[in-house]
């Protein structure tokens, strides 16, 4: 009951350089844990959202435990999904290196 009426409360956000709205819960029990922006050079290319389970919201103390949890990617975050809206027309393949390129120094697997 406690979490259903937190739910009720919860909003889209508006990733703030690209506009992009990201809905504060997916349809797989994931919650939105932040959105940001990946550019290359001056070019905005996409918006991305970070969606994780409900043990991650729960087990940060701190906005900085939040993000530091979010940025793992290990047995600690076993539900990890990321929502990416293109603000810029490109490639898949320029698309796929970028993604890989925001990510690689994050993930060590």
């Amino acid at each position: 009951a406690i979490r259903r009426d937190l739910e009720a409360q919860l909003r889209p956000i508006q990733e703030y350089a690209t506009n992009v709205m990201f809905d504060p819960k997916l349809d797989e029990g994931l919650y939105l844990i932040g959105a940001g922006v990946r550019k290359k050079s001056v070019v905005k290319v996409y918006a991305v959202a970070v969606y994780s389970s409900a043990f991650v919201l729960n087990s940060a103390s701190s906005t900085t435990a939040l993000r530091d949890a979010a940025r793992t990617f290990d047995a600690s975050t076993p539900t990890t999904s990321f929502v990416l809206e293109m603000v810029y027309s490109a490639s898949a393949e320029k698309i796929g290196g970028a993604i890989a390129d925001s990510v690689k120094p994050r993930y060590s697997g």
